[in-house]
């Protein structure tokens, strides 16, 4: 609920006095490598989230306008599954099936070789806040790296193990995380990250705490640093061995950032707000470029390809973006400064 929140809240602002520009503004801007329209159809649709498949050829989108999955190569849509305000999406390791949680609280397997529902199954309950219905969204998922184990966490706090083959429940944990829609990443088969929070699954016991608190945390592939925001301070970059903060990179923006998302060499990081994106060089601490994206409704699922040639960001009007990061690069270097893209 709490996504759809903060785009009726945009709406409000919109229609109050705050001037939105539609069109992604050009400075010199390099055309995007393709343009995923999500929902071209209806109005103030929204994409919510967006994910790569681990060979970097699929990308699957998500929202109010159902579930698409992309040819990212030749921008052609693949399939359209017609699951409604799904909330988020995960690939199996074998990358035959997507994971997709909703805003009803159930999880839909789907077969991306063929576009059909294999099954689905409630994973979390509505929940109560006094007299408001918040419902009982999947807030977010992931896979194990044996692909044996799908962990969800919902609206309830709760995070929940299923298996991959027989959708069974096998475990749960309760007051998961500090609340808030958060996302979830396994470190290896029995450990889980949701949120600022780090939690043994087999013994249920939560082994680190991050007191920054942000909506998504995004962590390196040695496993050694995790990275989260704060709006009003910056980057935390924080040591997974002591849980403390190594540095704090400033952003300095006053947009409301969503989402963050490293590359595959740990060398970048990426933040998206319903307004830009910013790209950041963590070796040197320099950023780079600002995007500005206009996403409007959404969400701005900024998320690196796997070989980290290329990124991904919201755009207006329920579409996504694909670009090839050495173009804006580029033009970024012949400035020997960083670039705000307009």
């Amino acid at each position: 609920m709490k996504n759809y929140i903060v785009y009726f809240l945009l709406i409000f602002i919109s229609f109050t006095g705050f001037s939105i520009d539609y069109t992604l503004a050009s400075n010199k801007i390099p055309e995007p490598i393709h343009i995923f329209h999500h929902d071209p159809v209806h109005s103030y649709s929204i994409v919510v989230s967006a994910e790569f498949s681990t060979n970097g050829d699929l990308l699957a989108t998500c929202g109010s306008g159902g579930v698409k999955l992309w040819n990212v190569n030749t921008g052609k849509l693949i399939h359209i599954f017609n699951i409604y305000y799904t909330e988020c999406i995960v690939f199996s390791c074998n990358e035959k099936v997507l994971f997709a949680g909703t805003e009803g609280g159930t999880v839909y397997i789907l077969d991306i070789v063929n576009g059909k529902t294999i099954n689905s199954f409630k994973a979390h309950d509505d929940v109560q806040f006094g007299s408001d219905d918040w419902g009982s969204h999947v807030w977010s998922m992931d896979i194990s790296p044996d692909g044996m184990s799908l962990f969800s966490y919902g609206v309830d706090n709760i995070g929940k193990i299923w298996d991959t083959q027989t959708y069974k429940l096998q475990n749960e944990i309760e007051n998961i995380s500090k609340g808030g829609n958060v996302k979830s990443i396994f470190l290896d088969n029995n450990n889980v990250l949701v949120g600022t929070k780090i939690w043994n699954l087999n013994d249920k016991e939560n082994t680190l705490t991050f007191d920054n608190f942000g909506y998504e945390t995004d962590i390196t592939t040695d496993m050694k640093s995790l990275y989260s925001f704060n709006t009003s301070i910056g980057i935390f970059e924080w040591n997974i061995n002591s849980s403390k903060i190594d540095r704090v990179i400033p952003v300095l923006e006053n947009d409301y950032y969503f989402s963050i998302d490293l590359s595959e060499d740990n060398s970048k990081v990426i933040i998206g707000s319903n307004n830009s994106t910013i790209c950041y060089d963590i070796i040197s601490d320099t950023r780079l470029f600002k995007l500005y994206t206009d996403t409007y409704l959404s969400a701005n699922p900024v998320r690196f390809s796997p070989d980290g040639t290329k990124f991904i960001t919201g755009g207006p009007d329920a579409t996504v973006y694909l670009w090839d990061l050495n173009d804006l690069l580029t033009s970024q270097s012949k400035t020997n400064n960083y670039q705000d893209y307009k």
